[in-house]
């Protein structure tokens, strides 16, 4: 008898999978099988001079086995029986993976919260620890397993509550949406990346690895079992979570399918390939080629799939990204150009408080436009600095310091 367990019925079989010194094997339960494993093993140790820990080793049964055979096998190979185990990081179970299945995940990301704390970082700080280490946290898990969405926004709410809150036990006001934050910076947002808009893209890594390399190991056993067309998928009972995150995947990429306009107007004129350009191919994409057009130095599919989500125009406030400026001012310079600020206006505007005027005694609303261009106490600091030579442009409003800040960022 052959070691290895097909995955469908009339398929290859695999026998093993090895990781650097992490080693499965996939045998049907039985005792030659058993004989089988424990002489390759056996034969392993005597040339290498290693040996193998039972203590780290564990044996997984399928659900039909009975519990006499179990326990006669599991004594044979020495190592003990379980009902779940983890390979590379991700957790091996014969069910479907629950909430509960990913607290430590969770666990992990409130753990780094409160050891860093808050009282010391800057905002620049918090949003470099959340982009570094918060959200990546969970980019490994989302790529090759099912993540429940609530597991998701449990990690995005450590987050929120992390660059606004003072401590876990403090709440404090969050004087901007979560939704506005968690787009690219060029975009308007401060580019983290967060479920709705990061699952699909990192998944669309894996599918294109399935399109584009049929004769792999991995694609080769899935193709057999669900054939070579991902986009379409039909949802029905049974299909494995790995054949999810490809379709899922091939639903991202196909938002940025289309005809390589460049090479079809060598072949044919401009009035026959703008005809051809209007005809949909996602029903024949199971035949079409696909190939990548263009592949910006550096960028993944992950990120050209990603990208492709914003397709609208660059927000003004990217230019203060491209700036050489120290990021708690970058930050600064952000929360002043999408107005959240806490002056007076802007708690008056949200009832938090009844007086709107400048505190410095003004007489003047408190806004933007007056903390940046038209305090009476900001002009006598830029008299003063004028009267010792250093010359500071002034400006009549925020728009146009704004302006101002865009030639210079084109200047440079």
């Amino acid at each position: 008898m052959e070691l290895g367990v097909p995955i469908s019925a009339g398929g290859p079989s695999v026998s093993h999978l090895l990781y650097a010194d992490d080693i499965l094997f996939f045998a049907g339960a039985s005792i030659p099988n058993v004989k089988k494993i424990n002489a390759i093993l056996e034969d392993y140790c005597s040339w290498t001079g290693q040996r193998v820990n039972n203590g780290k080793s564990a044996i997984l049964f399928s659900k039909r086995t009975s519990s006499t055979t179990r326990s006669r096998l599991a004594k044979m190979i020495g190592c003990c029986k379980v009902a779940e185990m983890e390979y590379l990081g991700v957790k091996l179970a014969l069910r479907r993976l629950s909430r509960k299945d990913f607290t430590p995940l969770i666990q992990k990301a409130r753990a780094c919260t409160l050891s860093w704390g808050i009282r010391h970082l800057s905002l620049a700080g918090q949003v470099t620890l959340i982009n570094s280490v918060l959200l990546p946290l969970s980019v490994y898990m989302v790529t090759h397993t099912g993540v429940q969405r609530a597991v998701l926004n449990d990690i995005e709410k450590i987050c929120h509550s992390f660059f606004w809150d003072r401590h876990a036990t403090h709440k404090s006001m969050h004087y901007t949406s979560w939704e506005s934050m968690v787009r690219p910076r060029c975009k308007g947002g401060l580019g983290f990346h967060t479920g709705d808009n990061w699952v699909g893209p990192l998944r669309a890594r894996i599918t294109w690895e399935f399109i584009c390399k049929p004769l792999e190991l991995f694609q080769k056993y899935m193709r057999h079992k669900y054939g070579d067309n991902p986009w379409h998928y039909d949802g029905r009972k049974g299909s494995s979570i790995c054949w999810k995150i490809i379709c899922e995947g091939a639903h991202f990429i196909l938002k940025g399918i289309g005809w390589n306009r460049p090479k079809l107007l060598l072949c044919f004129g401009e009035l026959l390939v703008d005809i051809i350009c209007g005809i949909s191919i996602e029903n024949g994409l199971s035949t079409y080629s696909i190939e990548m057009v263009k592949s910006p130095l550096g960028s993944t599919i992950s990120t050209m799939v990603y990208n492709s989500c914003f397709m609208e125009d660059d927000d003004p406030i990217c230019l203060i990204f491209k700036i050489r400026m120290r990021p708690r001012k970058k930050l600064f310079w952000w929360r002043l150009y999408k107005d959240n600020i806490p002056t007076n206006g802007w708690l008056c505007r949200r009832c938090l408080s009844a007086d709107s005027s400048c505190p410095l005694g003004c007489g003047e609303v408190e806004d933007i436009n007056h903390i940046t261009c038209n305090c009476k106490k900001l002009r006598d600091v830029l008299t003063v600095l004028e009267n010792w030579g250093l010359v500071v442009p002034r400006f009549c409003s925020f728009d146009e310091l704004w302006d101002s800040i865009g030639k210079f960022a084109d200047m440079r």
